[in-house]
């Protein structure tokens, strides 16, 4: 900005120094009720107005700085690309402003610094004096995550321990959006001071290697503040390292905290545990089949169930053969081979369920049979499903149901009506019925009226039969039955 006076009055007052600087001094004498219009007055001239509102606001009483502070901040906010050239302004405000005023200024200095689309110089000066204090103090939750954000440019690793008393404070709040973006927003910045053995650290601060790989890398570092940091982590609670997974999780970019997700993976609760399989599914590019299949060996049924549902959303050649393999684990818990065969499902690897519709465990090739048919062609795997019903115990047809029902249309109920007479005793006829009782309430509609209209008077019978109540419930009614 130029520092010579501009006195011409033909010259825009967005660029004219002398009457902005005069503007900005008559807010000392603006009605308070007044006094936010006439600073978003002086900010919507763009030009110069903002960094002399900067450069002017140490002259101002202090209870009218902080509003010029919260409307520059405001300003900032939505428009931080604006800021770039006035960082140093805003440094110099914070330094000369009355404290009030920080946690406005040094909000506005992070958005400026971080979000404006120009990486800030490495060799600029921050205001990490005034972050650090914010940090010390109850405050708005928001604004001390921006004020972490202050502390990462400054890279010193004695702000540490401040950070992770600030994350417990926050994690109180986790539910709400400032208590999950400050503690985002630390572990971002504790990854920058502390690397990813801090953040490994911060997962299972009870594991011994750990220990001695932080006490290798802060071998330089002040023994103070080493112990000051560990003292800060032991601190922080048995269920903390559940509650960072689920922030974690819920990040935007969790490829970052790597790391300590495959901590969690070793973590001696199995809460955590499945937490951190659950995580490590949504960054599989980065390696976590491996990690998931190693976890199909926990002790923990509920971790391995967690693994074998992760490794669905993997690529089929990379884990269609794991699954099949605890499919056909005879060791395995039921739920755990269902959910294999599920995951197949969701990888729509046809390739493996085909194989095992011939295992020798009955449970798991009726399911694998199931599943295949719905990979295949609509109508072929219709045809397939209604076919094996003549060779099913009754128990094994109402097991089918769920994939008949998934598959069938209204325009199918003759075919479902042919595949009774495949049934020759009364036990597996009963079951069928379920099946059609359930199709007709599923389908019940215009669509499923017409089917049923183009049917033979005995086959109308047939089902109305079902419309009587005699195997329970009442059927959707027929035009002319």
């Amino acid at each position: 900005m130029p520092t010579h006076r501009i006195s011409d009055e033909s010259v825009p007052l967005k660029y004219d120094l002398r009457r902005l600087r005069s503007r900005v001094r008559r807010l000392g004498r603006v009605p308070m009720a007044k006094l936010d219009d006439a600073v978003c007055d002086i900010i919507d001239l763009k030009g110069f107005s903002v960094a002399v509102l900067l450069q002017q606001l140490p002259a101002l009483p202090a209870d009218r700085q902080k509003h010029v502070s919260m409307k520059v901040e405001d300003f900032l906010f939505f428009h931080p690309g604006r800021g770039r050239k006035i960082l140093p302004r805003i440094l110099r405000a914070v330094e000369l402003s009355d404290v009030s005023c920080h946690p406005h200024l040094v909000s506005a200095f992070a958005d400026v610094a971080n979000r404006s689309g120009v990486r800030r110089r490495v060799d600029m000066p921050a205001p990490l004096a005034a972050a650090e204090a914010m940090l010390r103090e109850e405050g708005d939750l928001v604004r001390q995550g921006k004020a972490v954000e202050i502390l990462a440019m400054g890279k010193d690793p004695a702000c540490i321990p401040l950070i992770l008393k600030g994350v417990s404070r926050a994690l109180k709040y986790i539910d709400q959006y400032a208590g999950f973006h400050f503690t985002e927003t630390a572990l971002f910045a504790l990854r920058i001071l502390g690397g990813d053995s801090m953040l490994r650290l911060l997962m299972n601060p009870a594991s011994p290697t750990l220990h001695t790989q932080f006490r290798i890398e802060w071998q330089n570092r002040s023994p103070e503040l080493a112990k000051d940091v560990l003292n800060a982590i032991l601190g922080l609670g048995d269920d903390f390292a559940g509650l960072i997974l689920k922030v974690v999780d819920l990040a935007e970019f969790n490829l970052p905290f790597l790391a300590m997700i495959q901590e969690g993976l070793s973590h001696p609760d199995k809460w955590v545990r499945q937490m951190a399989v659950e995580s490590m599914s949504k960054i599989a590019d980065a390696g976590a089949p491996e990690h998931l299949e190693r976890m199909l060996a926990d002790p923990a049924p509920e971790v391995r169930l967690m693994a074998v549902s992760s490794l669905g959303g993997c690529p089929a050649d990379k884990t269609g053969s794991i699954l099949a393999g605890i499919a056909s684990r005879e060791s395995e818990t039921y739920e755990i081979r269902i959910n294999a065969l599920y995951a197949l499902f969701s990888q729509k690897n046809r390739v493996e369920l085909e194989k095992l519709t011939a295992s020798p465990t009955h449970f798991v090739g009726l399911h694998a049979l199931g599943l295949a048919s719905l990979l295949q062609n609509r109508d072929d795997g219709l045809k397939r499903l209604l076919e094996s019903l003549g060779t099913q115990s009754a128990e094994d047809v109402k097991d089918i149901a769920h994939y008949i029902l998934e598959i069938a249309r209204p325009e199918d109920v003759g075919k479902l009506l042919e595949a009774r007479k495949r049934l020759s005793d009364a036990t597996r006829t009963d079951a069928f019925f379920q099946i059609m009782r359930l199709f007709l309430e599923k389908q019940r509609g215009p669509s499923l009226d017409k089917a049923l209209a183009a049917l033979s008077a005995t086959e109308r019978n047939a089902l109305d039969v079902l419309g009587t109540g005699v195997f329970g419930g009442k059927g959707p009614e027929t035009d002319g039955d």
